[in-house]
């Protein structure tokens, strides 16, 4: 959630799916997102309303705050690349 803005066909389907689950089964969504932002990607509608409810019941919400721990290594990754790379022009390998 949060990357994709649904279209209104989009989110009825993923009301369907919730609504399936609901009470049933156990269901785990992550998101960047707030749940007062989903409407900005689901739409502004009695759906979005009711998906939201459905979701909020008896629910465990984990916020997490702080750096991406994805975004954090990328970072690592390309610093690691840009060393060697440096290496490798300071010292060229002999043949």
């Amino acid at each position: 959630m949060g990357y994709l803005n649904l279209r209104p066909e989009q989110t009825h389907i993923f009301f369907k799916l919730v609504e399936q689950r609901y009470r049933q089964r156990p269901t785990i969504i992550t998101t960047s997102l707030d749940y007062s932002e989903w409407a900005n990607s689901l739409g502004k509608n009695a759906l979005v309303d009711a998906l939201l409810s459905r979701l909020r019941h008896q629910c465990h919400t984990a916020k997490i705050d702080g750096p991406s721990a994805r975004a954090a290594s990328v970072t690592r990754r390309v610093a690691r690349r840009r060393c060697r790379n440096a290496l490798a022009t300071n010292h060229p390998r002999r043949s």
